[in-house]
Formats: structure tokens, sequence, C-alpha cells
């Protein structure tokens, strides 16, 4: 039987699926799940944003504005994308982070796509999140999360134990 190497030292490489690491053996237990409503708040968001940005459009070229059509048609677009994206991840394997959980503050003003009020790092990688995880989470816990692909917005959170 091969020895297992001491949880503060593993980097948590392998994950089972049932969320345990397969090195150290230390297990994740969870500790928060979004909603299916906040699952959702990201393809709504940017359809919206894709419906009315075509809409501006629409009223843009009807008008003879050239130039601001153009910037609008550019809008739409890139909402569309995003709409797509978000609706495709759905449908995909979620992607997982293990790392220290670290300091949690307020978003920035100027990030508007994001709808979560905090953000936290957690392996190089910035994660939304709620009040209700930085009340669970102390800072330099060992985390697991997963999340979706593009939009980064975690599913679930899972502490190390």
């Amino acid at each position: 039987m091969t020895e297992r190497i001491p949880k503060d030292e593993c980097g948590h490489g392998y994950i089972s699926p049932k969320r345990r690491c397969q090195v150290c053996d230390m297990a994740f237990n969870l500790v928060w799940t979004e909603s299916p409503y906040g699952l959702w708040q990201p393809p709504l968001r940017n359809g919206l944003f894709a419906g009315g940005s075509f809409m501006l459009t629409a009223f843009t070229i009807g008008t003879g504005g050239g130039t601001l059509a153009a910037i609008f048609v550019a809008l739409t677009v890139f909402f569309a994308v995003r709409t797509v994206m978000s609706l495709s991840e759905r449908f995909l394997p979620l992607q997982l982070r293990v790392g220290p959980y670290g300091p949690a503050g307020p978003r920035s003003p100027l990030s508007l796509l994001s709808h979560k009020p905090f953000v936290s790092y957690v392996a190089g990688v910035r994660f939304q999140l709620d009040a209700q995880v930085i009340e669970l989470l102390r800072e330099s816990d060992i985390v697991l999360v997963e999340f979706r692909r593009w939009t980064r917005l975690p599913v679930a959170w899972y502490r190390g134990r």
C-alpha cells in the first residue's frame, strides 16, 4: 500500500466523483449550492441585453444613425454570443478548482455583468460569491469550487476536512 502524503502538502490534483482527494484522502464536504434561479440569471440577463440592443439597433437604423447603429450591432452580437455560451454551458461538465480560499471583497463597480456582490480568489481564479458563502468559509480554508466553464459562476462550494 502506498503512503498518503500530508494534507497540507498535497495539491489535490486527483478528485474522485465523491469529492475526495485520491492522493491525501481529504474529504470535501458541501457547504453551499447555488439556487436554480441563480443559475439562470446570466443567460436571462444576457438575452435581455441582446434583445434591448437589437431594438436600439433597429431604431437607430430606422432613424438614419449609421455610426451609432454599428455600435449597437456590435453590442447585439456580443450579448447574443454570451447568451448562447451561457445556455450551452449548462450541458457541459462542471469545472473544478481546488485551493486556499482567498480574502473576499466587494466586486468592482465597473463590473456590470457580475450579479454577485462579492468576489474571492481560489487558486488564482476569481469567483463571484454571496454573503452566505463569506459567512460559511474562513480565509485560507482549502475549498473545492464547482463552476460553469465560461461564466465562472460557482455552482457549489465544498470545504476540505
